[in-house]
């Protein structure tokens, strides 16, 4: 006598379907995460900064939504000098950062500086914006 039993469960299907599902997920997460990282970003608004009692006078604006924050450090180089603060600034909003860098040279000539503006990010890694900024 042969006893018929009746399949309840098909497991391989079940593990494939498992295993698909489990790619996807990690797939959508690095997705959804640079997208993320890229949201808040600091940059220069000019190329043009001037120095005012020994600081150099950088405006910057933060590229974001306005209920965040750019915040991280800029850094400004000069002659193999260079000196970094930190910021926090509004998403969507214009400020002028005040640097501690003396520039040196003469004033009636154009001095170049090497900024770069380091952004954290909630997720992901930091953004950097860089530009060289030409003070008058």
């Amino acid at each position: 006598m042969q006893i018929r039993t009746r399949k309840t469960c098909n497991f391989p299907r079940i593990a494939t379907f498992l295993g698909v599902l489990g790619v996807v997920a990690c797939l959508a997460v690095p997705a959804s995460a640079g997208a993320t990282a890229g949201a808040m970003t600091l940059v220069f608004a000019s190329d043009s900064t001037h120095e005012a009692a020994g600081n150099v006078a950088v405006p910057v604006q933060c590229l974001g939504p306005d209920n965040g924050f750019c915040s991280g450090v800029v850094t400004l180089s000069r002659s193999g000098h260079s000196t970094s603060i930190p910021f926090s600034v509004r998403g969507g909003g214009r400020e002028v950062l005040f640097v501690p860098l003396r520039l040196g040279g003469r004033a009636d000539h154009p001095r170049r500086v090497h900024g770069v503006a380091t952004t954290d990010q909630a997720l992901g890694p930091a953004t950097s914006a860089k530009q060289f900024l030409y003070a008058r």
